[in-house]
């Protein structure tokens, strides 16, 4: 293989290798609630920042991949950083023969008609293609817990600045957080209108509300209430 072709090989990998490690990178930020990640001293893009291999590792301690999630990326891992390091790794043949089983494995879970260098390229986009599934899978779990989190919060705090009110309010309350509960997060992708738009478009109501019973000096204990919503 002649020096550009050996390059355009690179170039693929290095492709791939840029776009998942900036959506791993993100996946990561937001797991740790780092709101700026760009600017961040690991996830941003100086010379301090986690590689993508420590990012990779980082994912895998967390317990964010399962067993065959985590060999896919290994797998991954390995393939990329023999092109990008490995003056003799020009092409997927010859990558494969650095590491050890890599094109055994490919073959085994992605089967193509022979282990010319042409059917290893459609195994190892194969294997691109499932760590791409597997990263944008991370993405929407955490997209749904921090819905969830927001949803319990909110109503918690509600609950606690209209405790010892009246009965009316308490209503209000149980609409808003059957409201928040009924929205089923994982048919619906986008979330154009989320959890907490409903929880704001109930505020003037619960507000107006809350005046007129504080107004007329009525309570009412919820502490029940209250005790039922911290085992759910």
């Amino acid at each position: 293989m002649n020096v550009k072709d050996s390059l355009e090989v690179r170039s693929y990998v290095l492709h791939h290798s840029i776009v998942l490690e900036n959506v791993i990178g993100s996946a990561l930020a937001n797991l740790l609630d780092i709101e700026a990640p760009t600017n961040s001293y690991c996830f941003g893009n100086s010379s301090k920042a986690l590689s993508f291999n420590q990012k990779v590792f980082l994912l895998i301690d967390i317990g964010a991949l399962d067993d065959s999630e985590k060999t896919k990326f290994i797998k991954f891992m390995e393939i990329r950083n023999q092109f990008m390091h490995n003056v003799a790794a020009n092409t997927f043949k010859d990558c494969f023969n650095f590491i050890d089983g890599v094109e055994k494995y490919l073959l085994k879970n992605y089967p193509q008609p022979s282990g010319d260098e042409k059917y290893l390229a459609v195994a190892y986009n194969s294997l691109v293609k499932d760590v791409k599934i597997s990263t944008e899978s991370i993405i929407d779990k955490l997209h749904e817990k921090n819905v969830r989190a927001l949803n319990i919060k909110s109503t918690q705090i509600l609950y606690d600045y209209c405790k010892n009110n009246d009965q009316i309010v308490l209503d209000a309350l149980n609409f808003i957080f059957d409201t928040l509960n009924s929205i089923d997060i994982s048919e619906n992708e986008t979330l154009p209108v989320t959890n907490f738009d409903i929880f704001l478009q109930g505020l003037p109501k619960l507000q107006e509300l809350i005046v007129e019973r504080l107004n007329k000096n009525i309570n009412l204990n919820i502490e029940n209430l209250l005790d039922m919503n911290k085992t759910t």
